[in-house]
């Protein structure tokens, strides 16, 4: 007759307190690693960046057209009618006038103007007129197009941020003699 003693006995699976530390251990990689491989929002923001950036584009290669076909590609400064509004060209392109050039002749939404009392978080885009920047080697007007969510609430307490300091932005670039209205883009930071 076999015997078994309780001391002799050998135990299968694990304790409690073992248990408990792998729990602890999974529950701490999924909350330093899961932010690093599941950052839906960069990606929607990009997204809608380049979309947007695309939309842009068109619009202003179709005003050029029509600046074409109407002889006002050669002037500094004109209007054209889009959509029923007045929009202001230069050269054939939209100008980087903040309400009367390319906001004017392309819908992409509510756009507000960066500012002190700009209510930029109930707009989808928020503009910021940069004077003269170089681009392809020609100095020309240039304007910010930012996420207007990134934006102060129009208190009129502080600026809010820029749409450049996002490093989440678009930058028209206006026409200026022979060289063409371009749009770029930056998402360091989005």
């Amino acid at each position: 007759m076999l015997m078994m003693n309780n001391r002799n006995f050998f135990q299968n699976g694990f304790t409690l307190i073992e248990l408990v530390a792998v729990i602890v251990l999974l529950g701490i990689l999924a909350v330093v690693a899961a932010p690093k491989f599941i950052d839906f929002s960069s990606d929607a923001r990009k997204a809608t960046l380049a979309q947007t950036t695309g939309t842009i584009k068109s619009a202003i290669q179709m005003v050029h057209a029509k600046a074409v076909i109407e002889g006002l590609d050669s002037l500094e400064s004109s209007t054209i009618q889009i959509q029923g509004n007045s929009v202001q060209i230069s050269y054939g392109y939209p100008s980087a006038s903040i309400s009367q050039g390319l906001v004017l002749a392309v819908n992409i939404g509510k756009v507000s103007y960066y500012g002190k009392f700009s209510n930029n978080a109930e707009s989808d885009w928020v503009t910021q007129g940069m004077g003269s920047r170089v681009a392809n080697g020609v100095s020309r007007p240039a304007m910010d197009i930012g996420f207007g969510d990134l934006s102060k609430d129009g208190s009129g307490s502080d600026l809010g941020i820029q749409p450049m300091a996002t490093g989440c932005y678009m930058r028209y670039f206006a026409a200026k003699g022979t060289t063409p209205a371009t749009i770029e883009m930056t998402t360091s930071g989005c």
